[in-house]
C-alpha cells in the first residue's frame, strides 16, 4: 500500500470540508468554528463528545440491534426458505400443489 503523505491527507480532508459546506449551507457555522480553532481541535472535541457518549449509546442500543438481528434472522429465513422450496419441489409441483389448493372440492371428488 502506497504510503501517503500528510500533505496530501490534509488537502483531501480540506477539500471534503469545502464541498461539504458548499452543499449544506446549514453547516457554515461549523465553518467558523473551524476556521477559529482549527480542524484538529475540532477532531479532539468530536472525539471527546463521542467517548461521553458510547456508554449511553451500547446501554440503550443493546436492545433494539437483538431485536434488528431478530427481525433481520427472520427475514433471511424466508427468503432462503422460499428459494429451497423451490430448488426442491421445483416451479411445477409448486404449480400443481396451487392448483389442488384452488380448485373446488366438487372437482376433485369422484362421481
Amino acid at each position: 500500500m502506497p504510503k501517503i503523505s500528510r500533505a496530501k491527507l490534509l488537502a483531501a480532508t480540506t477539500a471534503v470540508v469545502v464541498l461539504v459546506l458548499a452543499c449544506n449551507l446549514e453547516l457554515l457555522p461549523l465553518a467558523l468554528l473551524v476556521d477559529t480553532v482549527g480542524v484538529d481541535v475540532l477532531a479532539l472535541l468530536l472525539g471527546a463528545q463521542l467517548i461521553a457518549t458510547l456508554p449511553w449509546l451500547r446501554g440503550h442500543a443493546a436492545a433494539a440491534l437483538r431485536m434488528a438481528s431478530m427481525v433481520a434472522g427472520a427475514m433471511f429465513a424466508g427468503f432462503v426458505g422460499g428459494y429451497l422450496r423451490q430448488l426442491l419441489l421445483g416451479p411445477s409441483a409448486i404449480a400443481c400443489g396451487s392448483l389442488v389448493l384452488l380448485c373446488p372440492l366438487s372437482l376433485l371428488q369422484e362421481k
